[in-house]
């Protein structure tokens, strides 16, 4: 018997599955991108020479002065040598060469070249981190698409097969099913797993069949995402080192064997890239195949765009916005995308001056995009007014002050740090510190701000405002202050 179809499940329920994974590898990607900030420093220290050096005096400590002196002689000796350009092994197997031939302890020193060589040869501990966060975050990506294969066959009841490859089932198949639909749900289950095991570049040929759209649309970098996902296979069936796959699929100069690091800016890089693809894959994907949730998703990608520019990572709301504009807009959220779309770009080149789009350029514009075309056309004098009439309007509030990335470019200016002051002041008396903007304390007076323990830390009226903000004030922090202490200051 062969089974050909699938069935179409109510779309409400079929669109929990993207809904779900998306929030999912979301949480997974940031927890990777946490770890990876946790312990960049640490593996630092693991990889630096000093430690090698520190591991390699350890080892030392049992020698007596005399020996200790040999020893210091035979490293002023292989330093002078290679100074001369001598073609010598790796220094510590040299040292140990050249105090060989001083030293009276050959059972010493066998243990000592022990010491040595695992030193010597030790695996950066930067690699191995790397290639787990990088193999890891590859993996929460396959599952996503795996999940959008599944919701693909279910939302849409799309055949399960290719015309000359029905899945067929003998009559004691079918007898272990307890109904069609489990089925139909293990004929699901091959059809991703088949899709799956191809490269990426076969994914986004399948998308483009059933979507019309691929992968190198929505990712930020594509040749970049394609190449992390064959640097993945290589971190795993290759030791991280290019294979000849590697070569044909991505290209390059690199020769068969060499390594093939990955470092902390190839891996933010990566996240960044793969949960831009991974969100517009699932969003564009929703609306192509379900067309009544269109104006849900285009919110959650206006949201996504935002907290991305909040967060300065410029490339992927540049990406977020140009898949925004190939979709049907409102007037309202078309200048919305606009505008972030123009402050990332103007980040990214900081040359770049106004938004090439007809519709800012128009006088009857709404206030808010009003100030968004000063802003943006550098004629910020125009835009400090408009901003102080809508505060007094109160048609934005103190946490788009604060927060707000439009307005990075006024935050330095005297009178924005005072429009601040008087805002707060006014809302200090109905409301406590806002607990979404409290990582630095702002006084009435002053320019520079303190860490709570600090000792030049008064006891002036308190404002709260994130830390970017602060930097973005041009405020300094106090000399007694430790650096980077980003808890809890307070300006004087």
């Amino acid at each position: 018997m062969a089974v050909t179809g699938s069935r179409a499940e109510d779309p409400k329920e079929a669109r929990i599955i993207p809904a779900m994974s998306s929030l999912l590898f979301r949480r997974q990607l940031s927890a990777l991108d946490e770890i990876l900030t946790t312990l960049t420093d640490q593996v630092a220290v693991l990889d630096s020479t000093e430690f090698v050096a520190n591991k390699f005096r350890e080892a030392t400590k049992s020698l007596s002065e005399g020996e200790q002196n040999q020893l210091s002689k035979a490293i002023d000796s292989y330093i002078e040598k290679v100074s001369d350009g001598d073609d010598l092994i790796t220094p510590p197997l040299g040292l140990l060469i050249e105090a060989n031939e001083l030293f009276d302890h050959p059972r010493w020193t066998r243990g000592l070249w022990k010491t040595a060589e695992r030193l010597t040869i030790r695996t950066g501990r930067q690699q191995v981190i790397g290639g787990s966060v990088l193999v890891a975050a590859i993996g929460h990506f396959e599952l996503l698409f795996g999940a959008f294969i599944e919701y693909y066959f279910r939302a849409t009841g799309a055949s399960l097969t290719s015309p000359g490859d029905e899945k067929r089932f003998s009559l004691e198949d079918l007898k272990k099913f307890n109904s069609i639909e489990e089925a139909e749900d293990l004929l699901i289950s091959i059809n991703r797993d088949k899709i799956i095991r191809g490269s990426l570049t076969s994914w986004s040929k399948w998308l483009k069949n059933v979507a019309e759209f691929g992968l190198e649309d929505v990712a930020t970098d594509w040749p970049a995402l394609n190449e992390a996902y064959e640097r993945r296979n290589v971190v795993v069936h290759f030791g991280g080192r290019v294979s000849q796959q590697y070569l044909d699929r991505v290209g390059g100069d690199s020769k068969v064997g060499t390594n093939l690091p990955v470092d902390n800016t190839y891996l933010r890089k990566t996240l960044s890239n793969l949960r831009v693809t991974g969100i517009l894959l699932v969003s564009i994907g929703q609306i192509k195949l379900q067309k009544d949730g269109a104006g849900l998703v285009i919110d959650k990608l206006l949201d996504e765009a935002y907290g991305l520019l909040v967060r300065e990572d410029f490339p992927a709301v540049v990406a977020i916005c140009d898949a925004l504009l190939k979709l049907k807009l409102s007037d309202h959220k078309y200048l919305m995308t606009q505008v972030n779309r123009c402050l990332a770009l103007q980040a990214l080149d900081p040359t770049a001056v106004g938004c090439p789009d007809k519709k800012l350029e128009s006088d009857a514009l709404p206030p808010k995009f009003e100030l968004a075309k000063f802003v943006l056309c550098g004629e910020l004098d125009l835009a400090m007014e408009v901003a102080a009439q809508l505060f007094q309007k109160q048609e934005l509030d103190l946490v788009a002050l604060l927060e707000w990335p439009l307005l990075a470019k006024l935050r330095r200016r005297p009178e924005y740090i005072q429009l601040v002051r008087k805002v707060y002041g006014q809302l200090a008396t109905e409301n406590p510190p806002m607990e979404e903007v409290k990582d630095v304390l702002l006084g009435t007076t002053g320019t520079r701000f303190h860490a709570r323990k600090c000792r030049h830390a008064s006891s002036d009226p308190e404002i709260w405002l994130s830390e970017r903000s602060a930097r973005q004030m041009n405020l300094l922090p106090c000399g007694s202050c430790q650096p980077g202490d980003s808890s809890s200051l307070q300006l004087s």
